[in-house]
């Protein structure tokens, strides 16, 4: 179809196992998809090569299918052919039909400026050779519903160049294919259920994401990545990726910039092998807000520069590194933090130049070992205590006249165990009991940290005297 008109808006419904759709347009149209399914087995089954805005419009009520083929052989001379479904300008999604797009040679839907997806479309996207969706100047999720899924090395369910947005609707991505070396021996690259080489915001809505092959990310963030509002679920089951010369580690969140979370409900599962962390910032990682859950082989929270919590409920654990782990500082000022490091030799949190600080909020962590926070910066009472062997679901308790503090121990440390604890309800010159194996019923559970039960039972570890900043009990 070629047009030199305005505001055309084309219908296409039927049938065809052996064609294809083309569009060339000098202005804006709609292209609405009314029960249209499309096989082109030399190449996209609709290849939009106008630069203008294309709506494209799925009926209500209906289902459209487009699938390429496995080689695209019918490209034209001096223009691009990129996805079963190509635009050269912006793609708009809209109505309340569904798509399904199989591609078997390149991506499954691509456009080389943005693409917006509107409430009430239903898109399905099946990739075996390339990205699922993929956009060069930014990628807007607005509401319906989004299924990506990709099976090939190095492939990446939800690809842009530019911003990625969520504000809306439910968006699932999984990657299956493993790391890879790339053609020139140069590098080497894995799978990303979301990518992008700017920032990620998630201000509503849902992502969910999974990568399970080697080298595999949940959401990998060139620039940064805010998280506001919404529901976010990441998990990675891969283990690294090493060839001799090159390796790629599978992470839940990685971003080379800042991460900040706020009022969000996060979880994060990153359960592969060496070097898999939960959420990892190559600068700054601050949480303000919400509810934040991370499961994770090595470090669960991890950033390069400095770390900051100052509101919101954080669990952090880690089966072989630590619960919170910075290069710089830490800092904790408000909510609930909790960090637990691996049974052998991790603390739940760690600062590599020492500098960390509790100056507000409600702090908990269980490891291996202990790492002390700073006692200058340090405002609020700690109490530490390096005892003997605890198992997982054994309540560790801090009570004077009455239990303050309830908190569950989530794994086996069968080699000794140190806890430490901060909060507003300790007070300088009081005497606490920290005891073991008490019996908890009812209250509020976050992640076995209990407020408002009811406490009984338990055998004595120790009982402190809060004369310092940070109170130090060791077992002989």
């Amino acid at each position: 179809l070629t047009s030199t008109a305005k505001k055309v808006a084309y219908t296409v419904s039927g049938t065809t196992n052996n064609g294809y759709l083309k569009i060339y347009s000098e202005n804006k149209y709609s292209l609405c998809l009314n029960g249209v399914s499309i096989t082109n087995p030399d190449g996209a089954a609709i290849n939009l090569q106008s630069k203008k805005r294309s709506y494209i419009v799925l009926a209500d009520g209906t289902t459209n299918t487009l699938t390429d083929g496995t080689a695209y052989t019918d490209e034209t001379a001096g223009e691009d052919m990129k996805a079963a479904l190509f635009c050269e300008g912006k793609m708009l999604f809209s109505g309340k039909g569904s798509l399904l797009v199989n591609a078997h040679c390149k991506a499954g839907i691509r456009s080389d400026a943005y693409i917006q997806f509107s409430p009430g479309c239903n898109v399905y996207v099946n990739a075996t050779a390339g990205n699922g969706i993929k956009a060069n100047d930014a990628i807007y999720v607005k509401g319906g519903v989004i299924n990506v899924e990709t099976s090939a090395a190095m492939a990446k369910a939800i690809s842009c160049d530019g911003e990625i947005l969520v504000s809306g609707g439910r968006t699932t991505a999984i990657t299956t294919g493993d790391a890879r070396t790339d053609a020139d021996g140069l590098d080497a690259s894995g799978c990303a259920a979301v990518k992008t080489d700017s920032v990620l915001n998630i201000n509503g809505g849902s992502l969910l994401c999974k990568s399970t092959g080697t080298g595999g990310k949940g959401i990998n963030a060139q620039q940064g990545i805010s998280v506001t509002q919404g529901t976010l679920r990441v998990v990675t089951t891969g283990n690294r990726f090493d060839d001799g010369t090159h390796t790629v580690s599978a992470t839940g969140i990685k971003s080379d910039g800042d991460i900040t979370l706020g009022h969000a409900d996060i979880m994060v599962r990153a359960t592969g092998g060496k070097d898999s962390e939960g959420i990892e910032s190559k600068t700054r990682l601050t949480v303000t807000d919400g509810k934040l859950q991370v499961y994770s082989h090595d470090h669960a929270l991890c950033a390069t520069s400095s770390l900051t919590v100052s509101g919101g409920y954080t669990f952090a654990m880690s089966t072989e590194g630590y619960g919170f782990h910075a290069g710089g500082a830490i800092s904790l000022s408000g909510g609930v933090a909790i960090g637990c490091g691996s049974p052998d030799a991790k603390a739940g949190f760690y600062s590599a130049d020492n500098n960390w600080a509790i100056t507000g909020g409600t702090v908990l962590a269980l490891g291996g070992t202990a790492s002390a926070p700073n006692n200058g910066a340090t405002t609020q009472p700690v109490v530490m205590v390096n005892a003997d062997a605890i198992q997982s679901g054994t309540f560790i308790t801090v009570a004077d006249s009455t239990c303050l503090l309830a908190f569950k121990a989530p794994a086996d440390y069968t080699q000794g165990c140190a806890f430490m604890a901060s909060s507003p309800l300790l007070t300088q010159g009081h005497s606490y009991t920290v005891s073991r194996g008490a019996a908890v019923t009812g209250g509020t559970d976050f992640c076995g940290y209990v407020t408002d039960g009811t406490v009984s039972g338990g055998t004595a570890w120790c009982t402190l005297a809060l004369n310092n900043i940070i109170n130090t009990w060791t077992k002989e």
